[in-house]
């Protein structure tokens, strides 16, 4: 036990050195295997981002900007009223509602933008629509910074960004593309050991 709790130490710290080096800047892409943390870093990073600033978290609206599964599943304040609006229904495709977020949140301000998982409900075929249209569009903003969060080898293979980061220590896309391929053990995942692991750290604190 003690050595598992070593390595979920040393997982996490991982996956903190890769929030400290996402530039601010620039197109970022992160990969890793379900439960490997990377909602852990989407979530967390706006208090990285909030440090380079000088800020407190809660001064930083208006400086990051997401779409996520929960922007796309559930109410969400910086939408206000258009918030429930925003979800998944039976009569909108996921696909639509995905790049109509995407579409809006690159037409406001922010700084800093996440995408987290776009090929979520999307065919080959709009996958590789969607990859020009990130391609065309994020190339607009070279003072902006876009952190592409997917598990998608189209995606990783053919966007056009300067940063690669995995939170299973792979080090390059070529790593992660030629990695061999093995069966996920659900029961793993269901256990969800890292989540348990930073759950009871800080009720420590």
């Amino acid at each position: 036990m003690e050595h598992f709790s070593r390595h979920l130490k040393k997982h996490v710290d991982g996956l903190v050195s890769i929030m400290e080096n996402i530039p601010s800047k620039g197109v970022s892409v992160l990969t890793g295997s379900n439960g490997s943390g990377k909602s852990l870093i989407r979530t967390q990073f706006i208090f990285y981002l909030a440090r380079r600033k000088n800020k407190e978290a809660k001064d930083m609206r208006g400086e990051l900007g997401s779409v996520s599964m929960q922007l796309r599943t559930s109410s969400n304040p910086e939408w206000g009223a258009l918030s429930g609006a925003m979800r998944d229904t039976e009569w909108i495709p996921t696909s639509l509602n995905t790049f109509d977020l995407i579409k809006g949140l690159l037409e406001k301000d922010f700084p800093f933008v996440i995408i987290d998982e776009p090929e979520i409900g999307m065919g080959e075929e709009l996958i590789m629509s969607l990859c020009d249209y990130l391609n065309q569009e994020l190339a607009k903003y070279p003072k902006r910074g876009f952190l592409i969060i997917t598990h998608n080898r189209y995606l990783v293979e053919n966007l056009k960004y300067e940063n690669f980061f995995n939170c299973d220590g792979l080090k390059t896309k070529e790593e992660w593309l030629n990695r061999p391929l093995k069966k996920a053990n659900l029961k793993i995942l269901e256990e969800n050991k890292l989540f348990d692991y930073i759950r009871n750290k800080n009720k420590k604190k």
